[in-house]
């Protein structure tokens, strides 16, 4: 009854269909789950089944495609408090709560679920998937959830969960997957999560977590994706993420670490994305050319102070405190982004071929000399050029025309002689005036001859 466009209650006959073993209400606009559910036996076996009601008026659920265990998706609009999801016995005993009932999985989200998480929540010892992405519930996690020893799968993003992380998160030993992000957590990091050897995603970011990071996180060898950015934390990044060599995403932006970037980040030889910006790091950067998987590297609004660059499609250091000659082009083959702007790089452009490349900021810097031809008459797919507040002299060199995708285009700011190739001209009221900002959607900026 998939998309049937079903309204109203589920009505409670439906209990009678003792020999149900699989029912799909998804896509339709349903309330709730009765009571008569727990007469229905035979959807608590280790047969697949999938129950799903996953659209209402107030929210979808994307996540309802596990065929594994026993899932129960609700669409309920109400306090998950009152829900009676736990019942699913003729004489209304809670679900089997012994090691040798099937595997458990619920999945509620993307609904207007209120309150808090229900305690009986702990009690369901076989339970493997507990998702309630994208709800409104409230108030901390439950101490007792540490009882959980087989769950692999916490999701409880985008909600309004407060409170901090408690100790006994070490009890889930099974899981492989905790996502928090998007709440209210206060405090630190828990030690205890150090506990969780099976871990391979852990993410935390927007919340409001803060102090320092603990040096046993190093211990969640497992890890393959890392986020907590968007939070409060602060101190130095311990050099025990170099024990976590399984790592391919790393963002730790938008907190308050100081001190070097630790150099045993260049152990994470499966990296391929590490975003370190808005934050407060210093010194040189460490050897992360040896990353040669890191395709995504942001470690802009620091205080940074050397560059090792790698190939890469993404780098974007702005706002730091680079200095010296813009490293050699040959080590950005396949780049496609490079924001290099607001720094204190000095020296000429590299003549180097960038045919990869789509956005280019070099703004805010101390570069001279001239425009070289040839650089831009490779740039087949430049769409936003932006080389304005530099020193730049000479003349305007006419392969500027060289992409028919180019956007914006910003030389204000130079000492440069000429005038744009005709294409940039094109509706200008005023010949004698040069423009130096051009934008395709929006206006020219001239400055007088």
């Amino acid at each position: 009854m998939s998309g049937a466009g079903l309204t109203g209650s589920i009505p409670a006959s439906i209990g009678n269909l003792v020999n149900l073993v699989e029912l799909k209400l998804w896509h339709n606009q349903l309330t709730g789950l009765p009571d008569a559910f727990g007469a229905m036996t035979k959807l608590q076996t280790a047969q697949p089944v999938r129950m799903e009601t996953t659209q209402l008026a107030n929210g979808v659920n994307p996540d309802s495609d596990r065929e594994s265990g026993t899932t129960v998706c609700s669409s309920a609009s109400s306090d998950l408090q009152s829900e009676n999801i736990a019942s699913n016995q003729p004489n209304g005993e809670s679900f089997n709560r012994t090691t040798d009932g099937p595997a458990l999985s619920v999945d509620l989200s993307y609904n207007e679920l209120s309150g808090g998480i229900p305690h009986f929540i702990t009690t369901l010892t076989n339970l493997q998937g507990l998702t309630l992405r994208g709800n409104k519930l409230k108030g901390p996690l439950p101490t007792e959830i540490g009882r959980l020893t087989k769950l692999e799968t916490l999701t409880l993003a985008h909600n309004q969960i407060s409170g901090e992380i408690p100790e006994s998160i070490s009890g889930l030993v099974a899981l492989k997957s905790l996502d928090l992000c998007r709440n209210v957590l206060i405090g630190r990091l828990p030690n205890s999560i150090s506990s969780l050897v099976n871990l391979t995603h852990l993410s935390l970011d927007h919340n409001k977590l803060s102090g320092p990071l603990p040096t046993e996180i190093g211990l969640l060898s497992s890890l393959d994706s890392l986020s907590i950015s968007h939070n409060q934390l602060c101190g130095e990044i311990p050099e025990s993420f170099g024990n976590c060599t399984r790592l391919r995403l790393l963002r730790f932006s938008h907190n308050c670490f100081s001190g070097e970037i630790p150099k045993s980040i260049g152990n994470l030889l499966h990296l391929s994305t590490l975003d370190l910006s808005h934050n407060q790091l210093s010194g040189e950067i460490p050897p992360i050319f040896m990353l040669s998987n890191l395709s995504t590297l942001r470690l802009n609004n620091n205080n940074l102070n050397t560059i090792f660059p790698r190939r890469l499609r993404l780098l974007e250091l702005s706002h730091n405190q680079l200095s010296g000659p813009l490293p050699k082009f040959e080590a950005f083959k396949y780049i496609k982004t490079l924001h290099l702007d607001h720094n204190q790089f000095s020296g000429h452009l590299p003549t180097q071929d960038l045919k990869n490349l789509e956005s280019l900021n070099l703004s805010h810097n101390q570069l001279s000399g001239p425009l070289p031809a040839s650089m831009f008459g490779s740039m087949k797919q430049i769409a936003m050029l932006d080389l304005s507040s530099n020193q730049f002299s000479g003349l305007i060199p006419e392969s500027l025309e060289c992409s028919w995708r180019l956007k914006l285009l910003d030389l204000s700011g130079n000492h440069l002689e000429g005038d744009l190739p005709d294409w940039f001209r094109m509706g200008s009221r005023n010949m004698s005036m040069i423009p130096l900002r051009w934008d395709r959607y929006g206006t020219i900026s001239y400055t007088a001859e």
